[in-house]
């Protein structure tokens, strides 16, 4: 196949690409990235034609770099006018996969979905008109005929990290060729298809980069199997594997794609087969859609998936994680929210789901489908192992309905790690940066945190609080980098600065509800 080479401009002075490595480069200017209308041929002509593969481009605000950072637990500056105003401080480069209905799913970075983009409530008109900050997500896929399309993200999944893109538009279409799982082998040889990046040309400015899309031939060595045959993880290995090729997608010599790379450690990679990548991407549409389903409020991974350190972890003896493993039957709980059916009902990370009202629970998809089958608002008996005791043990459950289950997890998860942090505006809902002098005038304060993300269904979203406030004072004391409060009461009064103009907001505590006695 023909690959192609790329030219981006650079966003601004320093660009940190997860799959282009991280350089600085002083003096860069604000643009988009472009497109070169140079297209050059790789020299490994053995790889097969995949015209399923985009290379997906996103270009990440400085407010959610920052606040992806203060999430990762390192200190951060004060957000200043600089990173406001700018465009973009990091430019990621990854494969995207198109489906054949249109949308694309990726692996994109993490840091990239953890926070929105400023709303454009705390800008002026011009500022609106003139920043890219306060516009839609700068996320775009570039054809293979080198024009560039803008995507829209639709949403993430938890267990395999994939994104799902749609074009605004007509739709990219492509035809796409899944490999069948009964066909895979040991030995197989594959390809993985993934950006790297490419040696400067001369004649061009030092704030564009180039990028080819190039393939790596390797062989797979192992697979793993349900017990009724589903693959559930393949691990290949080839020469030179990185992190850069995380991401890639993964095709036979006929150009059938069989899977994602999950993870790479320099001489293996772990692949997402391709089965499973569509499963994700349906896990996502469910998310959109808005009826009435059974929740249980936990999650879960096969037996037969499962590895000995993540049972030993959940509380498992070797003996008894090894014996389990042997049989090779039912999920493993890996995630048990407080407040949810599971957690009322006494199920807890670690537990092993063997059977539910007489129904042998093999995998996820077994699991997930029969509590679709059974329905909400009735009791629903589980066989569970517990950790370290071998006996099964009946649990009665009453599912709930909820009009999305996977938003009700994510939810949930998000209430109970919040619980559990030693910040009090995290605790009620509400992440915030300090800022400069210059940003609290730009945004007519005296001084305080700029809230860049308010967490849903949190006390902070109840009483009104919105992404853009900025909070000046609590209880009347004024806020500073300097003056922190370690504690709240129960009941606090928020002095804020909305679009100018300064509201009060008055935020209660989450009620926490008593946990079960254990039986």
């Amino acid at each position: 196949m023909a690959f192609r080479s790329y030219r981006f401009t650079i966003p601004i002075a320093f660009i940190l690409a997860t799959l282009v490595p991280t350089y600085a480069q002083e003096g860069a200017r604000v643009a988009p990235p472009v497109v070169s209308s140079k297209v050059e041929k790789s020299k490994n002509q053995t790889t097969p034609d995949t015209s399923q593969v985009n290379l997906v481009v996103h270009r990440l605000s400085g407010l959610k770099m920052l606040n992806f950072l203060r999430r990762s637990g390192l200190r951060v500056a004060p957000l200043g006018n600089e990173i406001l105003m700018a465009d973009a401080v990091q430019t990621s480069i990854t494969a995207g996969l198109s489906l054949g209905d249109g949308s694309i799913v990726a692996r994109l970075p993490r840091a990239e979905l953890e926070s929105p983009e400023l709303p454009t409530s705390t800008l002026s008109e011009h500022e609106v008109a003139s920043n890219p900050i306060a516009q839609p997500s700068s996320l775009f896929v570039l054809q293979r005929d080198g024009k560039e399309r803008v995507l829209r993200f639709m949403g993430l999944d938890g267990g395999t990290g994939l994104s799902l893109l749609v074009t605004d538009g007509p739709p990219v279409i492509s035809v796409t060729r899944d490999g069948k799982e009964e066909t895979l082998a040991l030995g197989q040889h594959v390809h993985i298809i993934s950006p790297a990046r490419a040696n400067q040309v001369e004649g061009f400015p030092s704030n564009e980069i180039f990028v080819d899309v190039k393939g790596i031939e390797g062989n797979i060595t192992k697979i793993l199997r349900a017990p009724l045959g589903a693959v559930l993880r393949l691990t290949m290995t080839a020469e030179k594997l990185s992190p850069v090729v995380i991401g890639g997608v993964v095709v036979n010599d006929k150009g059938e794609t069989i899977g994602l790379v999950e993870s790479s450690n320099g001489k293996e990679a772990q692949l997402i087969p391709i089965n499973n990548v569509r499963r994700a991407v349906e896990r996502i549409r469910q998310r959109l859609v808005k009826k009435p389903q059974p929740w249980l409020g936990a999650r879960g991974i096969p037996v037969a998936a499962v590895s000995l350190d993540q049972l030993e972890s959940a509380g498992w003896k070797r003996g008894d994680a090894l014996n389990l493993m042997a049989r090779q039957t039912g999920v493993v709980l890996t995630s048990v929210p407080s407040e949810t059916p599971a957690w009322f009902a006494r199920l807890r990370v670690g537990d092993v789901v063997t059977r539910v009202n007489g129904l042998d629970i093999k995998s996820a998809d077994d699991f997930s489908g029969v509590l679709t089958f059974l329905g909400a608002n009735k009791p629903v008996l589980f066989s569970v192992l517990k950790p370290n005791r071998m006996t099964p043990r009946i649990v009665s459950v009453e599912l709930i309905e909820s009009m999305n289950p996977i938003l009700s997890m994510e939810a949930a998860e998000d209430r109970a790690s919040r619980r559990t942090t030693s910040d009090p505006f995290v605790a009620r809902g509400i992440e915030a940066l300090s800022m400069t002098s210059d940003v609290a005038t730009r945004l007519n304060a005296r001084g305080g945190l700029f809230v860049v993300y308010v967490h849903q269904s949190s006390a902070a979203s109840r009483a009104g609080m919105q992404t853009g406030d900025v909070i000046e004072a609590v209880n009347n004391e004024m806020l500073s980098e300097s003056k922190l409060p370690g504690s709240f009461p129960n009941t606090i009064t928020l002095d804020v600065v909305r679009e100018g103009k300064k509201i009060q907001l008055t935020i209660e505590n989450d009620p926490v509800m008593p946990p079960p006695q254990n039986k």
